[in-house]
């Protein structure tokens, strides 16, 4: 396994995947969600700047990709703002552990998550996001309603977008990705109000 591990490193692969976090990193002050205890936006932005360089550097794939949850506002008025901080942590956690060891997640606001994806192409991207939006939907949140222990499903709605000039920034980046997470909102309300039209 070190000899693979030496020889990737060699190809200059996971040069940067072991490294400790930046002083950067560690000066910036608050870079913790209190809720899911993910990294925030703050962090999200020191850390794609430095892997956009990383994969410029080297040549290699690098996506980004952002969802939101379905729905979290109806949840929050039916059952409450408890219930849906249990959907948020629900969905923190299966995305955690959906993901590679070298992929980073973090809580952007207050429904919307996103993942720096290294080492991967948009198509991985989007292979990533249709078995996370897969075990979303096999495996509900669990919350107390009405002192009764209630599964509560939802869904997400994902956007993903690749680095791809020398003059991608983390802002640009990010932009790009909402862009195409809007696109599929518009998609999701479309197909809602066919669905209720029929």
């Amino acid at each position: 396994m070190l000899g693979f591990v030496a020889f990737l490193v060699g190809l200059g692969i996971v040069a940067t995947r072991f490294r400790p976090p930046t002083k950067r990193v560690l000066v910036e002050g608050d870079i913790r969600d209190a809720l899911t205890g993910l990294p925030n936006k703050r962090y999200l932005m020191i850390r794609l700047e430095e892997e956009i360089a990383w994969s410029r550097q080297h040549e290699r794939p690098l996506t980004l990709a952002v969802l939101d949850v379905n729905g979290l506002g109806a949840v929050n008025e039916q059952y409450g703002r408890e219930c849906g901080d249990e959907v948020l942590r629900h969905v923190a956690a299966v995305v955690q552990e959906t993901k590679r060891a070298a992929d980073i997640v973090v809580r952007l606001d207050e429904d919307e998550f996103a993942l720096v994806l290294p080492e991967c192409a948009v198509e991985g991207g989007e292979a990533f996001l249709r078995r996370l939006s897969d075990r979303l939907a096999r495996e509900p949140a669990r919350a107390l309603l009405s002192n009764h222990a209630s599964h509560i499903w939802v869904g997400v709605c994902t956007g993903v977008a690749e680095a791809q000039s020398k003059e991608e920034t983390p802002a640009s980046l990010l932009e790009s990705a909402r862009s195409d997470l809007a696109e599929a909102r518009e998609e999701r309300d479309r197909r809602r109000q066919r669905w209720r039209a029929a």
